[in-house]
């Protein structure tokens, strides 16, 4: 799946993801003032209130202006539509719980319903529905209609991924707000973190007793190690498991992070607590080598249940995943995956990740030992007032001698705690919505006993007009029902490590691809991007607008034409500028109207121009092994070099491509061919570092240099006007604009 931020501020260049969702989702300045934190905070707020979701400021995107927009392709199933701002200080919008005076709160609402897959398994595909709710709108988007008028959003459109939904409107008077909420009901939550959401103790998390789940790997890869790991003070030459002298001694976790093509190995202590981490430059970009490495050094005995695809898997993800429980690829069952880490004690020693009583998870477990934890112990779970005794002492002073520190003001005034706020953001809650109309006098039947209630009925009864007017009577049911409430900003950061494609997406860069191939082709995709340097928005931007330039619309895999006028031939080979009148005999001829009158031999080309280049070593070998599939592999020695790296990657389907070479015309081989390129030629360490014409540039170079001309002095290419670089500038610039 893609998830978007609601709000899409222009992203600098060279800023982290991290600090531009922190922009796109900026919360309000102002702070309560018996709690210190920000207006509108997860999943508590005002009073010990539950809070369905996050204020959040509107942020202004590429137009200026500060539209809310949908997360996620979507449909709307509900519209509130919004009241006209007036000043009348008896308006029930206006209520001013700050002073004197009208301050106008609007009340335009869209809640949508996503559909999404996160990840597959053999068979079966990880599907989840969710919904977004965007409240305070000031006015509803407009679209355009059927009659191709246009009109407001309505019940029943469907809306795409960063489709503007309406405009941020004002919360008390302060403009430019939005509330906005994500929410699940039970079972949809059940299968987005992969088990039933249940509290854990996070001072006494258990030790797990299986793997995580399988359908869907994303983000940090995480080891559960028990105290009998063993452990060497070198790093060991054998790489299947034996007895060991020296163990861990205490269980702890790792967790493996893999970002711009290095590794980082940070161990944490069963409670959480970081013990050092251990860098590995290029850590992710030589994980094929040291993959083969580790696979040629077992035993000739072991090596037939070996496969450097399954040495691979188990480097990447911790285990070997497979397709499949029944088609993974082979790996001894004693293997061991040594890596060098903190001990409990802090310093660094080799231990076995693969060891007996090990556990292997991903960030798409959102495990205990990340912080995520989930509340559905409230007491009293028909009111707003949070009366979950789980979360009352994850916000209460830690100090136990304090008698008061469970008391409603005292945790209140925590809320502003950075500590404790940090916390929160990884809660996922379960309580009924804000919003019902029907329930109010249920929910809010507690406040009336409050300050500044409690002596004047008349504050009351403005404050229930208010909750009413802001409210609505005719909610969805299946709305009504997600009632699990996760932080905003927290799930989507988290979801936007799972770059699960969708149909839409590649719809959206090869508009003329057929259906069922589209199916092929995502299938095969989604199944290799992590395996294969896909795992990242940049990373797969690069890569399909590589392909779109070579592949055209359709995404179709061709064989490479070489049908030149005997100009390009002389600029684009260099074989032709050392023999132009060559390049006049085999290139095609125009007459004075432009017709052609004569085709160019493009066998004749081939053979000169690829001619002793690429592994060519006989007649018509630059014929016979020209530009095929999706990245146009050319040349004997790439053919063959797929053929060998093949069941590297893939253990099923094997091909001898070099005396097979038009398979590479053939789905799954023509998009395999260029899944390989791209690892082969580590094409992901210039797209890793940016979209700019230069990073773009840089991959092409690797894919057809000859595009580019000559390297400037600055590092830089100035590619002629009509070069096909100039494409792939414009596709990959394209995908990225779409997917990020």
């Amino acid at each position: 799946m893609h998830i978007s931020p609601p709000f899409l501020p222009t992203r600098a260049a060279n800023q982290t993801e991290e600090a531009w969702l922190a922009l796109a989702m900026t919360a309000p300045v102002s702070r309560i003032s018996n709690t210190g934190a920000p207006e509108g905070s997860f999943p508590l707020s005002n009073h010990l209130l539950w809070h369905n979701g996050q204020h959040l400021e509107g942020q202004a995107g590429s137009d200026g202006q500060a539209y809310a927009r949908a997360i996620a392709d979507g449909e709307v199933i509900y519209i509130g539509a919004p009241k006209k701002a007036n000043d009348d200080i008896n308006d029930a919008q206006n209520l001013n719980p700050f002073g004197e005076g009208a301050s106008w709160t609007d009340n335009g609402s869209v809640i949508l319903r996503h559909t999404t897959h996160i990840g597959a398994y053999g068979q079966d595909t990880t599907e989840i529905v969710y919904f977004s709710l965007y409240m305070h709108l000031s006015q509803l988007a407009s679209v355009t209609g059927s009659d191709k008028k246009k009109r407001a959003l309505k019940v029943g459109d469907k809306v795409a991924r960063k489709d503007a939904v309406g405009e941020a409107g004002r919360i008390y008077g302060h403009t430019r707000q939005l509330h906005f909420e994500i929410c699940f009901d039970q079972n949809n939550l059940t299968r987005l973190i992969g088990r039933a959401p249940t509290w854990v103790d996070a001072a006494a998390i258990p030790a797990p007793t299986e793997d995580g789940r399988r359908d869907c790997v994303f983000g940090d890869i995480w080891f559960y190690l028990p105290a009998t790991t063993p452990t060497s003070s070198t790093a060991p030459t054998s790489h299947l498991r034996s007895a060991s002298q020296s163990t861990l001694g205490q269980a702890l976790w790792v967790r493996m992070r893999y970002s711009g093509g290095d590794c980082t190995a940070e161990s944490l202590s069963v409670t959480g607590q970081s013990l050092g981490e251990v860098p590995l430059r290029n850590g992710e970009y030589h994980l094929y080598d040291e993959a083969s490495r580790r696979h040629k050094a077992l035993p000739q005995t072991d090596r037939a249940s070996s496969s450097l695809s399954g040495w691979y898997e188990l480097l990447r993800f911790g285990r070997n995943l497979g397709r499949s429980l029944t088609d993974r690829d082979p790996l001894p069952a004693n293997v061991a995956h040594w890596r060098q880490i903190h001990g409990p004690d802090g310093q660094p020693v080799w231990a076995d990740l693969n060891a007996e009583g090990s556990f292997k998870f991903s960030d798409a477990d959102f495990l205990p030992i990340q912080g995520w934890n989930f509340i559905d112990d409230d007491t009293q779970p028909d009111d707003q007032r949070c009366d979950s005794p789980h979360l009352k002492e994850l916000v209460a002073d830690p100090d136990t001698s304090n008698a008061r520190r469970l008391e409603a003001s005292q945790l209140a005034s925590r809320l502003g705690d950075r500590v404790v706020a940090r916390k929160l953001r990884r809660m996922i809650c379960r309580f009924p919505s804000e919003w019902d109309q029907n329930s109010i006098s249920t929910r809010y039947g507690f406040v009336r006993e409050l300050e500044p209630f409690k002596d004047n009925p008349d504050a009351w009864t403005a404050q229930e007009a208010h909750l009413r007017a802001l409210s609505f009577a005719d909610l969805p049911a299946e709305y009504l029902a997600a009632d699990w409430r996760v932080h905003p900003a927290e799930y989507i950061g988290a979801l936007r490590k799972c770059v699960w494609l969708q149909r839409k997406d590649l719809k959206k860069i090869f508009s003329g691809i057929a259906d069922a191939y589209l199916t092929q082709v995502l299938d095969e995709l989604n199944k290799v991007s992590g395996k294969h340097f896909l795992n990242s928005t940049l990373r797969q931007a690069h890569f399909l607008g590589q392909i779109r330039q070579e592949a055209g619309a359709t995404m179709a895999a061709t064989s490479e034409n070489l049908n030149y006028a005997p100009s390009v031939l002389r600029g684009k080979f260099s074989y032709y500028s050392a023999h132009p009148a060559e390049a006049d005999q085999d290139g095609y001829e125009r007459d004075a109207r432009g017709n052609i009158t004569r085709r160019a031999d493009q066998e004749a080309i081939a053979n000169k121009a690829y001619g002793g280049r690429n592994g060519n070593n006989q007649p018509g070998d630059g014929w016979l092994y020209r530009g095929r599939g999706l990245k146009q592999v050319t040349g004997r020695g790439n053919y063959r070099s797929f053929t060998n790296d093949y069941r590297g990657s893939w253990a099923t389907g094997w091909e001898d491509f070099e005396a097979n070479p038009a398979e590479l015309l053939n789905f799954p081989y023509s998009l395999r061919s260029a899944v390989w390129f791209w690892t082969a030629n580590e094409c992901m360490n210039p797209a890793d570092e940016g979209i700019t014409d230069n990073h773009v540039d840089r991959v092409t170079a690797k894919v057809n240099a000859g595009e580019l001309g000559r390297r400037q002095p600055d590092n830089t290419y100035r590619p002629a006007a009509d070069s096909p670089a100039l494409n792939r500038r414009r596709y990959a610039k394209e995908a990225y604009d779409h997917l990020i």
